[in-house]
């Protein structure tokens, strides 16, 4: 797995962001195929403007563990501030925001099943992402329109099919 920082974000400057600030994580993934060549991304917003954005390309999966592990890698690029900040996650998934806000507890509580006793999809990573999701004191998951023409949602967008599209050609290489 490779990790692809743009060129268009600015300095890292998560270490300037205060404590009990809020910021915004936008999150997506991206598959050439599904399932095939996928990758994600997310960029960190504070103030209005992206501080800090990543790809990465994650080999063959599908669209959903895509924009599962961008919302991962999104709220892993945070470090160790969870406990202070104000974070909201902004996914043009909405099964992931649903998921995170109303099945996750139903799937918990009938082990790990979906209704009509179907074993949850992609449980490991729904696991991780909550175990992750824990540790912040203020974590809010919501839905944006995608290919709407959100800033923060393009740039992710465009970063993450750019990674699928690197790491496909890699791998043929």
């Amino acid at each position: 797995m490779s990790t692809i920082e743009t060129a268009e974000h600015v300095t890292n400057s998560l270490d300037a962001i205060p404590a009990e600030a809020t910021v915004e994580i936008y999150t997506d993934g991206a598959c050439l195929e599904n399932p095939g060549p996928a990758a994600g991304a997310f960029a960190i917003v504070y103030q209005g403007k992206a501080i800090h954005s990543a790809a990465r390309f994650y080999g063959n999966g599908t669209n959903n563990t895509a924009e599962l592990t961008a919302a991962l890698d999104g709220l892993r690029a945070l470090g160790d501030r969870n406990a202070d900040l104000k974070v909201t996650l902004l996914s043009d998934s909405n099964q992931v925001i649903q998921a995170m806000n109303v099945w996750l507890a139903n799937w918990k509580a009938q082990g790990w099943r979906r209704g009509g006793g179907k074993p949850v999809a992609n449980r490991p990573l729904y696991e991780e992402l909550d175990a992750v999701a824990q540790t912040f004191a203020s974590l809010h998951w919501k839905h944006i329109k995608g290919h709407a023409g959100h800033e923060f949602n393009e740039l992710v967008d465009g970063l993450a099919n750019g990674a699928a599209q690197a790491g496909a050609a890699m791998a043929k290489a």
